[in-house]
């Protein structure tokens, strides 16, 4: 187990801030008809944009096949996670595919995500769905695993498992420990039904581990190291034939301007705007990012603090108010106070490891790796 010291000296190297499209009953996947055009909804994935993307796009070519079997031309709006998804299941199927987006792929919403596996990340509200929903949600996070998993074996990593500690100062569940923070809302959680993508996590030995805490467990996550897998991502749609265009739409009636037929609504917070969905909250998230480091590949929750080791930087994450945190906030201007809160915890949580590895000089040899 490698598990080196992040650098906290010094500020961030930039907060980025971004809009989750919440609806309580899940994501929006269906038909509907404007006019002469068709459009196929899909959108309102919470935080799990990422983690639900291939499966929900597999649903979309569903529901273009039923209505029109033979068309072949189809416009998605939208470039972020789940728009270039949907594109690109489309244009694997046959389809002759157009982007059109205010935002290039890289400036969505989408290209400020953690990069983690979190397929019931604010989701839906528990209350507000059935069994029905379980089912389907835990289909959408099948397929979505399996698609990824052709990622993970390229050498400049778009996708990759690492490393994944789970630290707690009370709680012997190692389950209760990660989904047992503030939440007022009820969100849905439904983790525990995807073993195969999260493997079992295993107890660190209390003689054998550096944290502070009197638990700690070790698993192995996938973590999407979005700013490689993005540009993989449209250059296989552009090297087929595909277009991306900037366009803004800002009234359903703009839809017009487009030629086809099939429409692929994937605009994500935009619909609120757009279609004026009111089923949408907006919860925001913040990301304090510290530059990458050489070889550091792992992540860490502890209680309402996230840390997530990627190519093109560290995620630091401090929720103040566990998964209550940017509730129905639409802001996304960064707070300096929030992103500092956050990188104080870090060095902290470090300075208690350091302590303890210094008093206990057997860890060097149990963990037998370079720690501190």
């Amino acid at each position: 187990m490698r598990l080196k010291p992040i650098d906290t000296n010094g500020p961030p190297q930039r907060i980025t801030v971004c809009t989750r499209p919440f609806r309580a009953n899940g994501p929006r996947i269906e038909a509907e008809r404007l006019g002469d055009q068709l459009l196929i909804h899909n959108y309102g994935h919470g935080g799990s944009g990422w983690s639900l993307s291939w499966g929900s796009a597999t649903r979309v070519l569903n529901l273009l096949r039923d209505a029109h079997p033979r068309t072949l031309d189809v416009a998605v709006i939208g470039a972020g996670a789940i728009g270039i998804t949907t594109a690109l299941t489309l244009q694997r199927a046959g389809f002759k595919v157009s982007i059109y987006a205010q935002d290039p792929p890289l400036q969505t919403r989408s290209a400020r995500a953690t990069g983690s596996w979190t397929p019931d990340s604010r989701i839906a509200l528990g209350e507000a769905v059935n069994v029905r929903f379980e089912d389907a949600w835990r289909r959408l996070a099948s397929e979505t695993f399996a698609a990824f998993q052709a990622y993970t074996s390229m050498t400049s990593r778009p996708v990759e498992w690492v490393d994944r500690f789970v630290l707690s100062d009370n709680q012997p569940d190692p389950q209760r420990a990660e989904f047992d923070r503030r939440d007022s809302h009820g969100f849905f959680k439904c983790s525990l039904h995807l073993a195969n993508s999260s493997p079992l996590m295993s107890f660190i030995p209390r003689d054998q581990s550096p944290f502070p805490t009197p638990y700690a467990w070790r698993s192995r996550s996938l973590t999407f190291n979005v700013g490689v897998i993005i540009p993989l991502l449209l250059e296989e749609f552009q090297r087929a034939g595909g277009r991306l265009e900037a366009c803004t739409f800002r009234t359903p009636a703009d839809l017009s301007k487009i030629r086809a037929r099939l429409i692929a609504n994937c605009t994500g917070w935009g619909a609120r705007h757009l279609f004026g969905d009111k089923s949408l909250t907006p919860i925001r998230g913040q990301i304090a990012w510290l530059p990458a480091q050489t070889n550091l590949r792992y992540g860490l929750l502890y209680g309402d603090l996230r840390i997530v080791c990627r190519q093109d930087g560290i995620v630091v994450q401090h929720s103040r108010e566990g998964d209550d945190t940017g509730w129905n906030d639409a802001s996304e201007m960064p707070d300096a106070k929030e992103a500092t809160a956050g990188l104080k915890a870090l060095a902290t949580l470090q300075a208690s490891m350091k302590e303890r590895t210094r008093k206990v000089p057997m860890l060097r040899r149990a963990l037998n790796a370079d720690i501190f």
